[in-house]
């Protein structure tokens, strides 16, 4: 998936909250099947020793949907996952 436009804002000097708006699309060949979505990412930061660190994640979905079986006008040119021949 994709992260997309973050808001984040500083509320106290070692903690922030953010939102991520986030777009994914799964191809499941094996299971004949795809999804496509969005969602929302909301986190909370806090600074330890200098460094930012994710102190919690929600998500919440905006849509998605499904479609199966995968339509026969979809072509997978290329897949990192196929076995090798």
């Amino acid at each position: 998936h994709h992260g997309h436009h973050p808001e984040i804002e500083l509320v106290a000097p070692d903690r922030a909250k953010g939102r991520w708006y986030l777009e994914d699309h799964v191809i499941d060949l094996e299971q004949n099947w795809t999804l496509h979505g969005t969602a929302y990412y909301d986190d909370e930061y806090v600074k330890r020793d200098g460094q930012w660190r994710i102190a919690f994640t929600g998500y919440e979905r905006v849509f998605e949907t499904v479609t199966s079986p995968i339509p026969a006008a979809l072509r997978v040119t290329a897949n990192l996952f196929e076995p090798r021949r």
